[in-house]
């Protein structure tokens, strides 16, 4: 109805001595520039479509090897690949992590049982609740992962979203270097552990066996998460920066700033809060747990070494190589 509207204002502008055709050019002409109105629309929409998938791609494919080891160890849910969202790759993942979860627990029990005789109270009580507090740091880690099985891939859509409505560019060397340094520092931390535990165990493969699954592994499964915690939030960091820098530059305008850009970035600020918000909540627990099992067990070898310096004839001092 619209589209006729024009055409009859044509047809009555028009002078008495044009022909009839004039109104059906007219309307020709309307409804062209529609359709090209429709198709730039229609171009736009999909060319922001394209960036904002491809902000979310770069982002999955330069955390993938990360994500890999994640879902492996139980830090990530398997659904966070498209690929294998389907109902045969969760339970496949939930018998893996339940059957990894239960040698631990049956290795733990082994290492407890065999090396409490040598303790003292202390020492035995210290080390029961150290391995206590792995075995519950582990469930809580996948238990929290595997119920974002959902929305794992709103985390990424909703990081593309930003990345295009801030105009941030994700800089794939940068998140690389850094993922890889994370990586690096835990590999360091399980190659200094490896001759720790095999030369405290008395150099027998089975007793090193049990202390590298009671001590080493659940550390470094837990360690994995906080990689992937600490790469998001470096990324919130990155962000946060750049919203600066363009609220900077916005206010070096002066009179001339726009009302309309400032609101842009309150909201980008607001939504990067919220994201910040939910990641702290998430691994919450797993920080709590981590902090709370680092205190008391410096604190307790602390005290074991005191006590070793003053009965340094009688002093046991493997308890420092655990």
């Amino acid at each position: 109805m619209c589209s006729l509207q024009p055409a009859r204002i044509c047809l009555d502008a028009a002078p008495v001595g044009i022909s009839r055709k004039a109104p059906k050019v007219c309307l020709s002409r309307i409804h062209q520039s529609i359709i090209y109105y429709q198709f730039l629309l229609l171009s736009n929409w999909n060319l922001t479509q394209q960036l904002h998938k491809s902000n979310a791609e770069q982002l999955h494919q330069e955390l993938r090897f990360l994500l890999i080891i994640c879902v492996i160890f139980g830090s990530a849910p398997i659904s966070v690949f498209p690929r294998c969202s389907s109902r045969f790759h969760e339970v496949m993942q939930y018998c893996w992590l339940f059957l990894l979860y239960i040698w631990l627990c049956f290795l733990a029990y082994l290492e407890l049982n065999d090396s409490s005789g040598d303790l003292n109270n202390l020492e035995r009580n210290f080390y029961i609740f150290e391995s206590i507090t792995y075995l519950m740091h582990i469930p809580c880690v996948v238990i929290v992962s595997l119920s974002w099985k959902r929305r794992i891939g709103q985390v990424f859509d909703t990081i593309g979203k930003f990345d295009l409505a801030s105009g941030y560019i994700v800089k794939r060397k940068k998140i690389r270097r850094f993922v890889h340094f994370q990586l690096f520092l835990l590999f360091i931390f399980v190659s200094c552990a490896i001759p720790i535990v095999f030369f405290n165990s008395a150099e027998t493969i089975w007793k090193s066996t049990c202390s590298w699954h009671t001590y080493v592994v659940p550390n470094t499964m837990t360690g994995f998460s906080f990689v992937l915690y600490y790469t998001l939030m470096e990324g919130i960091c990155c962000r946060m920066k750049r919203l600066v820098k363009a609220l900077h530059a916005e206010l070096q305008r002066g009179i001339s700033m726009r009302r309309g850009a400032l609101q842009e970035l309150r909201w980008q600020h607001r939504n990067l809060l919220h994201f910040y918000k939910v990641l702290n909540q998430t691994y919450g627990l797993s920080i709590l747990l981590l902090y709370s099992s680092s205190l008391i067990n410096f604190n307790t070898n602390l005290f074991l070494f005191y006590k070793a310096i003053e009965n340094s004839s009688n002093a046991r001092w493997n308890w420092c190589e655990r």
